[in-house]
């Protein structure tokens, strides 16, 4: 998440959490505004935060050229795919259980539910797999998995740096960090490498 990406971040937290409505003059902040409203930011982080009356969000992300560079927008731009077998090269599913994953999550009844599913350890031993393993067999375009998969430790190396500042100049006690499923495993294994108690948040999760 670039500059602007994160203060718009902070923008929607705080106009929606006094009632302001979104402006409507700029198509662009248009844009970004109902992209937050679906995001984590907006289902998770914004209203915890309220509740726990923290007055701002410390958004992580890290997008940067070298760092947010993804393989899966690239294959679709490639006018060296020859066939769809060359496409399936590019884009190496997970397994056939993130598919079912991601059916099961839309006919969720609640949030809480999905945060069961997406947070759930085979979930994350996926992901894992995904970038550590299947990522690196991915050979053409000068070995681009074995890049991605450079890329997105570094993303998640920068995302973990800036939550170590964070909890620096806040002499913070206690941290709740909000990313997507597909950071999990990385950012835990950093916060364990670094001395940190790490919970595991389905334990505070009510049962679905």
């Amino acid at each position: 998440m670039g500059p602007l990406a994160r203060n718009l971040a902070t923008a929607h937290f705080l106009w929606t959490g006094h009632g302001c409505e979104r402006p409507a003059d700029d198509e662009r902040f248009v844009s970004w505004w109902e992209r937050l409203r679906r995001h984590e930011l907006a289902r998770i982080a914004g209203p915890v935060a309220r509740a726990a009356s923290v007055p701002t969000l410390t958004p992580i992300d890290d997008q940067s050229a070298d760092a947010g560079w993804f393989l899966y927008r690239e294959a679709f731009t490639l006018e060296a795919l020859a066939s769809p077998g060359d496409l399936w090269q590019m884009l190496p599913l997970v397994n056939p259980g993130t598919r079912e994953l991601s059916g099961y999550a839309e006919g969720a009844q609640d949030l809480i539910e999905e945060l069961h599913l997406f947070a759930a350890p085979e979930q994350i031993a996926r992901q894992y797999w995904a970038y550590e393993v299947r990522m690196p067999q991915v050979t053409v375009r000068d070995r681009a998995g074995a890049r991605q998969r450079d890329a997105y430790w570094r993303r998640n190396e920068r995302m973990f740096a800036r939550l170590q500042d964070a909890i620096e100049r806040r002499n913070a006690q206690r941290v709740l960090v909000v990313v997507g499923a597909g950071h999990k495993w990385f950012l835990d294994a950093l916060v364990r490498d670094a001395g940190h108690r790490w919970i595991d948040p389905r334990s505070w999760l009510p049962t679905p």
